[in-house]
């Protein structure tokens, strides 16, 4: 169900997938790269991640999706309460604790992330394409939070299973099922190369007006 007059019995896949609200295509391609492209985190981590800050935003309909998408991939639903518990994250391992961080401060207050909790990350061993991820990935899930939450979206029992297990089994558009922290360090990792960040491109002189690189700098 949902508070638009025009589509009172619509749940959030068929906003996503059926009412042709094209804007939400782009925001499929991004979560479908978020959290199925190769990564330095594995599906079970990053959707632990997301998990937890929809938690934090209160928005229980993509969170029992997600929740369950979690518990498919081998993960620890129970995780994600004792984390809203407990903000020294110590149900996780050392290396995910400074990414946990990062997303209950972005989450509750973005303003109050500084480069320490940034630099922490890099120092339980991740990369800037690892934390760019993660804190895309924050503020797309609290954006669904807040438009599923605003338009008063509700799922039945049999829609969060079907649309878990479609998260899981097919992905956004067709990549495949999910992968167990096992098999993700088996068959992923191993062959993962991080796409480097452009930084010659980002250190040219910039034309003032425009913001394009000066032809000829």
């Amino acid at each position: 169900m949902s508070y638009l007059r025009e589509l009172p019995n619509a749940c959030m896949q068929d906003f996503l997938y059926y009412a042709e609200c094209d804007e939400l295509d782009h925001i499929l391609q991004v979560f479908a790269k978020l959290l199925r492209e190769p990564s330095l985190l594995t599906h079970a981590e990053r959707e632990l991640l997301g998990t937890y800050c929809l938690a934090l935003n209160n928005a229980h309909q993509p969170l029992n999706v997600h929740g369950r998408v979690l518990t498919l991939c081998g993960g620890d639903q129970w995780k994600v309460q004792d984390l809203i518990k407990d903000p020294e994250h110590r149900c996780l391992e050392p290396r995910l604790r400074p990414l946990a961080k990062v997303v209950r401060k972005l989450t509750l207050d973005a303003h109050s992330v500084c480069k320490a909790d940034i630099e922490a990350c890099y120092e339980a061993g991740f990369d800037g394409r690892t934390l760019h991820q993660i804190v895309f990935l924050t503020g797309l899930f609290s954006c669904m939070a807040r438009w599923t939450s605003a338009l008063g979206m509700k799922y039945t029992p049999e829609e969060i299973i079907n649309s878990s297990d479609g998260l899981y089994y097919n992905g956004y558009f067709g990549e495949g099922p999910g992968l167990s922290d096992e098999e993700y360090k088996e068959t992923v990792l191993p062959n993962h190369k991080p796409i480097p960040f452009n930084e010659e491109a980002c250190a040219q002189p910039r034309n003032p007006e425009t913001w394009a690189p000066n032809e000829g700098a």
